[in-house]
């Protein structure tokens, strides 16, 4: 149908069922319960920029989103599909790193990273203003970073930074931490 989603074959390969379906696309299968017959899938279904888990029964009924937050969200879950590990950032927080029971419940936070937080505070790390650009018939995902002293009717050099290749998305809703974000908040 044009998004990348999950169907349901048997064992001789025919198509019994689509069984998610939407304008968004399924990110990463993580797994199957065999006992009570859930699958687990990461997707763009909120927002293109974000990525959250859910849970569907396998005849596409019953679908549960497990994570809070906008944001990004990994995920890497137990096998016994009984617990999930959720790293979760948004553009302008670190990642935090919780556990949770596979209903979505945190257990616990194992990483906050409450100290970066504060860190970046103390250097005015600036805020991505998210936008989408209409391209011929093509809305387009963007974000604007302004110095912290920005006044609008005065005339700054822009840096504009592309990326057009297949296969990789440079705007989300996460915190990167690499090289080239960092140096574009020293800019």
């Amino acid at each position: 149908d044009g998004y990348n989603h999950i169907y349901l074959y048997d064992m001789q390969g025919q198509q019994l069922q689509q069984v998610t379906e939407g304008e968004w696309d399924v990110t990463n299968f993580i797994g199957h319960n065999e006992r009570n017959y859930r699958l687990f899938y990461v997707s763009a279904e909120e927002s293109p920029l974000e990525r959250h888990l859910y849970s569907v029964s396998v005849d596409g009924k019953r679908k549960q989103k497990l994570t809070d937050g906008e944001g990004w969200h990994n995920i890497n879950m137990s096998r016994d599909f009984k617990y999930y590990i959720d790293s979760w950032s948004d553009y302008n927080k670190p990642t935090e790193v919780s556990l949770h029971r596979q209903n979505g419940n945190e257990v616990r936070v194992l990483e906050s990273n409450a100290e970066l937080a504060e860190k970046l505070n103390e250097y005015e790390f600036v805020q991505k203003e998210f936008m989408t650009l209409d391209v011929n018939d093509a809305e387009l995902n963007a974000y604007m970073m302004t110095p912290v002293d920005f006044d609008s009717t005065k005339k700054y050099p822009v840096l504009m930074y592309v990326y057009g290749g297949p296969g990789s998305q440079t705007v989300t809703r996460n915190f990167e931490s690499a090289q080239r974000p960092m140096w574009h908040q020293y800019l």
